[in-house]
């Protein structure tokens, strides 16, 4: 199989249903000076059996409501290609505070 760079996070909602993060101004303010983020458009290949681990910076989704439960939303692919399979993988989470 193979997975994507891109990641996106989701956050759920009061009614229970998951919506895309809130993205930081710092981001939404490039947005309107006419920037964009480009996001490298590489394939990890991945094993039958296989693990494998990437450090994630998503710096333009906002995250800083510590009540709210978070995930990652990733897509995976497998061969034959042009993609005629995918699976979507989802991890939940939650920013606590330790003291």
């Amino acid at each position: 199989m193979t997975m994507g760079k891109w990641h996106g996070i989701n956050r759920m909602s009061d009614d229970g249903n998951w919506r895309q993060a809130p993205y930081f101004q710092k981001y939404l303010d490039l947005l309107s000076k006419g920037a964009d983020v480009c996001i490298n458009a590489l394939g990890y290949g991945l094993r039958l059996n296989g693990s494998f681990r990437m450090t994630m910076k998503p710096w333009f989704y906002d995250m800083s409501d510590k009540s709210a439960i978070y995930r990652i939303v990733n897509e995976f692919t497998s061969p034959p290609y042009p993609v005629t399979k995918n699976d979507t993988a989802y991890v939940e989470f939650q920013i606590r505070q330790i003291s």
